[in-house]
């Protein structure tokens, strides 16, 4: 069973790494504040910063997860709120130009593992699981009980093979 899950973006000049609420389908929590690092982040402490961000996600009520999902003004401000940040801290000059230069991965608890899936980047803000040549989907299975220096690495290892419509490998 799905417990948690969060969102990891990464680029040339930033990694933000998002929590979601898990209900019927995963829901970003618009009360959080983002986790910013710097790309070349040690992997103990990004590695924290992750499990600082899974023990965030929680599984929501029903009555909660149908607040939020028809809170449309709430999502598209918050999104539209941190676009900006993104924009005015990392030198960014459109919404398009994050996106054609960011790779993402996800963190899930689920069955009392860590899973780790690359994703691939299909259009503006739109994403899917990343798939070996024989339509496999690309995901790392590990303990619970990772260390924070072995979460790090093992995110960072994946990102190796998230693909997007607006990188070349």
């Amino acid at each position: 069973m799905l417990k948690k899950f969060i969102f990891i973006e990464k680029t040339s000049k930033y990694i933000s790494i998002s929590s979601y609420w898990v209900g019927r389908i995963n829901l970003l929590n618009t009360q959080q504040t983002l986790i910013y690092l710097n790309p070349n982040v040690m992997s103990s402490d990004f590695g924290k910063a992750i499990k600082e961000k899974l023990n965030e996600s929680d599984l929501i009520s029903e009555d909660l997860f149908m607040f939020h999902f028809n809170d449309n003004e709430g999502l598209s401000s918050f999104n539209k709120n941190e676009e900006k940040k993104v924009m005015s801290v990392y030198g960014y000059k459109s919404a398009k130009a994050i996106c054609k230069d960011a790779l993402f991965v996800t963190v899930l608890v689920i069955n009392n593992s860590i899973v780790i899936r690359s994703t691939h980047q299909d259009g503006l803000g739109t994403f899917g699981t990343a798939r070996d040549r024989y339509g496999k989907a690309i995901e790392f299975t590990y303990p619970i009980d990772l260390s924070d220096e072995e979460l790090g690495k093992a995110v960072m290892d994946a990102f190796e093979y998230s693909t997007s419509i607006y990188k070349k490998k």
